[in-house]
């Protein structure tokens, strides 16, 4: 429980400085609700990323303060720079090729 309340107040305090810190061009879901646009990836990695990265998903729904983006493919999310512009941060529950 107390990982858990942590992994939400390292989660929340990092995405609002980040977010706070960059100009970039919010996806209409975003701006339209005014939440931090967040890119969250997973796929693969040394722990369990098929729990951790629906439960970071979670976390980061439930403070209300997110639009979270949750893709399992890094290669596909990652090669388009242009798309990459509409999120404020990415949390990346990946370690993988």
């Amino acid at each position: 429980m107390i990982r858990s309340i942590l992994a939400v107040f390292t989660i929340t305090a990092t995405l609002t400085s980040v977010g706070s810190a960059q100009a970039v061009t919010p996806s209409a879901d975003a701006q339209r609700d005014g939440k931090v646009p967040v890119l969250l990836i997973g796929g693969a990695n040394n722990h369990d990323w098929e729990w951790t990265t629906p439960s970071l998903h979670q976390i980061l729904k439930e403070t209300g303060r997110f639009h979270v983006t949750v893709t399992n493919k890094p290669k596909e999310a990652l090669a388009d720079a242009d798309k990459l512009k509409q999120y404020q941060a990415i949390v990346l529950d990946y370690n993988g090729p």
